[in-house]
C-alpha cells in the first residue's frame, strides 16, 4: 500500500459540508470496491460529456475497458484529463419540510490521467477483475480472456491519487415544524432477483447470485444464517446476537452476506455470511458461515475472497484466523498458514464461586480511568492498535485490571481478552473473572504456544473442549504472544 491519503489539492478538496469529505485511501477503496458502476467525465472536441462504465479496482488503479472506437477511452488512452465517479446511495432521508429532504449515500472522486494498458498479465488481471467485481465467482466459470479479446479492447488504468471521499449518514436536519408525515431514514439496498436461463445454458442458476455488504437492517437476517451455520441452539444464537452487534460497532462496514438460490425456481435468500476487523496492518476474520443447504458449492471461498479484498483495501497485510477442522482445508487451498493452535477451554458452571475461585485484594473493576492504559496494554501484547474493538467490550462488559499491570474482560460467555506478564497475575485475574456470574458456563481460549495459561485453566476444573488451527497470511511470521493469556474470541483474536 502507498501513501494512506490520496493527494488533497484546490481540486479534489470539498468545498461545501467540507466534515463529510475525506481524503483517507482506506475509505476510498472500500466505496470503490462495493461499487459496479462508474460515470468517466471527459472533454471531447471542446464539450465536455460523462459516460458510465464498469470497473474494478486493482491496488492503486481502477481499471476500464470497452471498445477501441469509444471516445471516451480513446481520449484517455491519449492522456486528456479525466474525472471518475462512484455514488453508492445508502438511505432515502425524509424529512418535515421539502427543503431538508436529503439521501444518505457515500461517493468517491478521483482526478488524473488514464493509461492504456498493453502488458499482458495486467491485461488479463483487468479483465479477470472486472468479471469477478460484477459476480464473484464467474471468471472460472467461463471461458477465460484470449488473445483475441486483448486486441478489441482498451483498458484503461485510472491512478487512485488524486481524490476525495465524501459520505453523509445522518437523521433528518430539520426546521422545528410540526410534522405531517413519516419522518426518518428509508434504507437502499442493491438487489439481485431470481435469475433466468437463456436456451442453451448448462446450468438452471447461476453459481452465485451476489455479494453485498450487511447493514443495519440486515443483520438479524445474518444473525439466523450464521446461528443455523454454526448449528447453535438459542443459547448460541443470543451470543451470535451480541457479538455481532458488538464487532459491527467497531467496525461497520466490515460484514458481508452472500444471495444464493437454492434451485432454479427459487428467488435469492441469504445464504452466508461472515465479518472481517481491522487493526493497522492486522486483519482479523471470523464468524464466517454458510447455510447447511448451500455448502460445497463454493460460496465459503468466494466469501473469503470478498473479506480478504476489503481487508486490503483497508490496508491490512496481514490476515488471520481461527479454523475448525472442516475449514483449515479450504483456507490452506487460500494460501494460508497454520502458525499455532487456538484452545477452548469450557467451564461446566456459570460461576466458578463453588470451585474454590477466590478473588485476589490485587484485582479490581476497571473505571473509565483505565482505559488508556488497558489500550497500551493490549497494544503491547496484540502487536497492534485495537482500541475501536476494545472500546466496544469495555462497554458491554465486565473490566477487571491488576495492580501489578494486566487486565481482563469478560463478555456474555467468554472470558478475554487476558494480558499479564506473570503467571500469578494471570491466574488471580482468571480467577476473579470466573468468579463474575454468566448467563451460560463461560468459554476461555489460549494459544497452544502460551507458557503457562493452559495449566493455569486446567487446574481451575476447565477441560479442553475443542482445538483450531491459529492461520495467517501474508506479512512477516507473527511470534507467539506471550502477554496475550487469553484472546478476546476466535473471531476478532
Amino acid at each position: 500500500m502507498h501513501n494512506q491519503t490520496l493527494l488533497a489539492t484546490e481540486l479534489s478538496t470539498p468545498v461545501r459540508r467540507k466534515q463529510r469529505g475525506t481524503h483517507d485511501r482506506a475509505t476510498v477503496n472500500t466505496i470503490l470496491d462495493e461499487g459496479l458502476v462508474c460515470h468517466v467525465g471527459f472533454v471531447h472536441e471542446g464539450m465536455p460529456i460523462v459516460l458510465p462504465t464498469a470497473y474494478v479496482r486493482i491496488g492503486d488503479h481502477v481499471y476500464l475497458h470497452g471498445a477501441p472506437a469509444n471516445r471516451m477511452f480513446n481520449a484517455l488512452a491519449s492522456g486528456a484529463d479525466g474525472c471518475l465517479t462512484v455514488t453508492l446511495v445508502d438511505a432515502l432521508v425524509l424529512a418535515k419540510t421539502a427543503g431538508h429532504h436529503s439521501l444518505n449515500y457515500r461517493s468517491v472522486t478521483l482526478f488524473g490521467k488514464g493509461r492504456r494498458v498493453t502488458d499482458r498479465a495486467e491485461l488479463a488481471a483487468a479483465f479477470r477483475g472486472i468479471v469477478e467485481a460484477t459476480l464473484p465467482g464467474r471468471y472460472q466459470r467461463t471461458h477465460a480472456a484470449a488473445e483475441i479479446d486483448f486486441m478489441a479492447t482498451l483498458v484503461i488504468a485510472f491512478p487512485i491519487e488524486e481524490g476525495a471521499a465524501k459520505v453523509r449518514d445522518l437523521q433528518p436536519t430539520d426546521e422545528p415544524e410540526t410534522a405531517v408525515d413519516f419522518v426518518g431514514v428509508v434504507p437502499v439496498t442493491q438487489q439481485v432477483e431470481r435469475a433466468t436461463a437463456v436456451p442453451d445454458s448448462p446450468m438452471p442458476m447461476p453459481h452465485l447470485s451476489a455479494i453485498f455488504r450487511v447493514r443495519d437492517h440486515e443483520v438479524d437476517a445474518l444473525r439466523a444464517v450464521l446461528g443455523q451455520a454454526f448449528g447453535w441452539g438459542p443459547r448460541g444464537d443470543l451470543i451470535v446476537r451480541d457479538r455481532i452487534s458488538r464487532y459491527r460497532r467497531a467496525e461497520p462496514s466490515g460484514w458481508f452476506g452472500v444471495h444464493a438460490q437454492r434451485d432454479a425456481q427459487s428467488a435469492p435468500e441469504l445464504a452466508a455470511g461472515g465479518g472481517c476487523l481491522t487493526f493497522g496492518e492486522i486483519a482479523y476474520l471470523g464468524l464466517v458461515g454458510v447455510l447447511p443447504a448451500f455448502q460445497r458449492r463454493g460460496i465459503g471461498r468466494i466469501l473469503m475472497e470478498r473479506l480478504m479484498r476489503y481487508a486490503d483495501a483497508r490496508g491490512a497485510e496481514t490476515l488471520l484466523l481461527d479454523a475448525s477442522a472442516a475449514g483449515a482445508p479450504l483456507y490452506l487451498s487460500m494460501g494460508f498458514m497454520t502458525t499455532d493452535e487456538t484452545w477452548v477451554f469450557s467451564s461446566e458452571a456459570t460461576a466458578s464461586t463453588a470451585n474454590g475461585a477466590s478473588s485476589s485484594p490485587r484485582v479490581r473493576a476497571a473505571t473509565a480511568a483505565d482505559r488508556e492504559a488497558i489500550l497500551a496494554l493490549d497494544r503491547q501484547a496484540y502487536g497492534a492498535d485495537r482500541t475501536r474493538l476494545l472500546d466496544a467490550c469495555l462497554t458491554d462488559g465486565r473490566a477487571l485490571v491488576h495492580e501489578q499491570g494486566g487486565f481482563c474482560i469478560a463478555q456474555d460467555a467468554y472470558i478475554g481478552p487476558l494480558v499479564a506478564a506473570q503467571k500469578d497475575v494471570a491466574a488471580e485475574l482468571l480467577d476473579a473473572a470466573l468468579a463474575l456470574p454468566f448467563s451460560r458456563p463461560p468459554e476461555v481460549l489460549t494459544r497452544a504456544s502460551q507458557p503457562f495459561m493452559p495449566q493455569l485453566l486446567a487446574a481451575r476444573g476447565l477441560r479442553h473442549a475443542r482445538s483450531l488451527k491459529h492461520m495467517q497470511k501474508g506479512g512477516a511470521l507473527r511470534p507467539p504472544r506471550p502477554l496475550l493469556c487469553s484472546p478476546q474470541s476466535l473471531a476478532t483474536g
